[in-house]
């Protein structure tokens, strides 16, 4: 099963037919027809009922179709995501790293070091309970 597999049946849903969907993908109807045999297949039951004119989908293919989407808005968002790089939409290029470890007298210093030592702008955030050492002890 693939990416492309998955958009055809999307496609063939919509549209009604595998000469439309193939129109829609820019494919031939050979390739359309031939990824959904090797699909049916694989998967071991029709996902169409095949019509003089057109194509209709069995209930397990519109629940396929279902899932399908849902795998493919996936897809989508992961190729946006990877083309975005740093910039991504979803985290607006926020770094967020924390650090677990016991208090002691100089572990802010510590801490804003390493951070430092990237270059990245620190907005500090303590979870909750955590105290700040007292002053003189860092």
């Amino acid at each position: 099963m693939n990416i492309k597999q998955l958009k055809y049946v999307c496609v063939i849903i919509d549209s009604g037919s595998f000469s439309s969907a193939a129109a829609t993908e820019g494919a031939s109807v050979q390739a359309v027809s031939k990824a959904m045999a090797e699909l049916e297949n694989k998967l071991g039951t029709p996902l169409f009922e095949r019509m003089s004119v057109g194509v209709k989908p069995t209930s397990f293919g519109r629940a396929f179709a279902v899932r399908a989407r849902r795998v493919l808005d996936e897809w989508d968002s992961l190729e946006r995501f990877a083309k975005a790089g740093a910039s991504d939409p979803v985290s607006g290029g926020v770094f967020q790293m924390g650090f677990c470890c016991p208090q002691y007298s100089g572990v802010e210093k510590f801490c804003m070091d390493r951070v430092a030592f990237c270059g990245v702008r620190v907005r500090a955030r303590r979870p909750v309970g955590a105290r700040r050492a007292p002053p003189g002890d860092t």
